[in-house]
């Protein structure tokens, strides 16, 4: 400004000025409202969850004294069949109340075992848990257990307790499996965390305790497995049941054509498939009895057994056709080739195995030819079991290309039989007129045997006859 003027002011340029102070004014004004609201809304809400609290808690503590006001019975009814939630209106505020009554060995609350010889359980374990709209969703849910101790003798002088442990193929305990027992008194429970389904108060007598769970089965194999066991006044009586998901394998079959100049591995058969254990004194077959001959065969109802593998072979002689019983076999199922029929299977898995079929090295010549077509009875002789396992086999030679040699088709070569030594009759019809030859002690093992040539001379009177079954 020049000195000795007079400044002027712009009326519009000061009313914009005013405008942005009042804005800012009513911003900060704003900002502080919203923290006051802030303020007492959070404060609002931390009260209301504290009464939520101590409302649950109260309840909680009502419900714990009306459980102490049961009898001992009454509680042990109420472990076996826990009674509804129930609701509580308060303050316009539902909450629910849930109790629980459960049997527990000791007074750290751990559940109950299955040891052999113990009385019955010594504690019961009550507990109310508390929930509403808030109590359990906004602030953990409010929970008050205490421990009753009952005597057995409070349940009457002549019950007892059946205890039946569960175990899986891992050797470790099966929870949530359902058990039954019938007898005196029918009852049912679920195996707990530890595996044991505990019958208390039971009265004494002889009970048979029941597994039936879909697709779980025993070592045997069987889904329906039953246990009988006697209750005594005042004692606990175990029964202990291995049982676990079933497993499955898909078997195939190959075996080797064992000639010169080379050895070629083919599809083979077999009528049954047999399953050895080191956990089984038994051994499995399917199908139960001998069949047709089968390409593939499914090992169903396997037990699971975590350190041991099921070990698989051809045959229905379980101890004659064993490949380990034979000489330089006792590593078979650990060795190729015979390691891919050995499988470690798990609760509900799916695996696949080939079995390999010592091959039947016998060739067939009528009147010095090698010739196909021959009716070819095999029989196993040498039997090991008791009783005496006995098993025959119809074959046939070849017609085209092994010409000559012993297998299941005269088309495609399959020597394949099961372990063993077997007497093998050739037959020939010549004329009508049927002319057989029999060879004793041809083996079918590996190492590979060598080459067994049967010779059968279709004329005169001393060579006919037929090969029997």
């Amino acid at each position: 400004m020049v000195p000795g003027t007079v400044a002027s002011t712009d009326p519009a340029r000061e009313r914009g000025f005013a405008l942005i102070e009042v804005l800012v004014s009513a911003l900060i004004l704003a900002l502080i409202a919203m923290g006051i609201l802030a303020g007492v809304e959070a404060a609002m809400g931390s009260s209301a969850r504290e009464r939520a609290r101590a409302q649950a808690g109260a309840l909680a503590e009502m419900d714990q004294e009306r459980l102490r006001g049961l009898g001992s019975a009454q509680l042990a009814a109420l472990a076996a069949n826990p009674a509804p939630d129930q609701t509580q209106r308060v303050d316009k505020v539902d909450y629910t109340v849930h109790s629980e009554v459960a049997w527990v060995r000791d007074d750290t609350g751990a559940g109950q075992s299955c040891t052999a010889g113990d009385s019955q359980a010594d504690y019961l374990k009550i507990t109310s848990r508390v929930t509403s709209a808030i109590v359990g969703k906004e602030i953990p849910a409010v929970t008050v257990s205490s421990i009753q101790a009952p005597s057995v003798r409070s349940f009457g002088p002549s019950q007892g307790t059946l205890a039946v442990k569960v175990v899986g193929g891992d050797g470790l305990a099966q929870p949530n499996v359902p058990v039954s027992v019938t007898g005196p008194r029918a009852r049912s429970e679920t195996t707990n965390e530890v595996g044991c389904a505990l019958f208390e108060r039971l009265p004494a007598g002889a009970y048979t305790a029941t597994l039936n769970v879909t697709g779980y089965v025993d070592p045997s194999g069987t889904q329906l497995v039953t246990k009988t066991a006697t209750v005594a006044a005042g004692g606990t009586q175990l029964v202990s049941v291995d049982y676990d998901q079933a497993a499955r394998v898909d078997v195939t079959f190959d075996t080797v054509r064992p000639l010169v100049p080379a050895t070629v591995i083919s599809p083979s058969r077999a009528t049954q498939l047999i399953a050895t254990n080191s956990k089984s004194s038994s051994p499995r077959r399917w199908p139960d009895t001998p069949g047709s001959n089968q390409t593939a065969i499914s090992a169903t109802n396997l037990f699971p057994w975590a350190s041991s593998a099921h070990g698989f072979y051809a045959g229905a002689c379980a101890t004659d056709a064993l490949p380990t019983r034979f000489a330089g076999q006792t590593n078979w199922f650990s060795n190729t080739p015979g390691s891919r029929a050995s499988v470690q299977t798990t609760p509900g898995g799916v695996a696949s195995a080939v079995v390999r079929n010592p091959p039947l090295f016998v060739r067939v010549r009528k009147n010095g030819a090698t010739t196909g077509g021959a009716r070819v009875v095999v029989k196993r002789t040498g039997s090991v079991e008791s009783p005496s396992c006995s098993q025959t086999h119809t074959m046939t030679t070849m017609s085209s290309g092994d010409v000559g040699f012993v297998s299941w088709s005269s088309s495609t070569y399959d020597p394949g039989v099961p372990w063993g030594t077997y007497s093998v009759c050739a037959q020939f019809t010549e004329s009508g007129v049927n002319y057989a030859t029999t060879q004793t002690g041809v083996a079918a093992t590996y190492p590979l045997p060598v080459m067994t040539t049967i010779d059968v001379t279709a004329s005169g009177w001393s060579n006919r006859g037929t090969c029997s079954t």
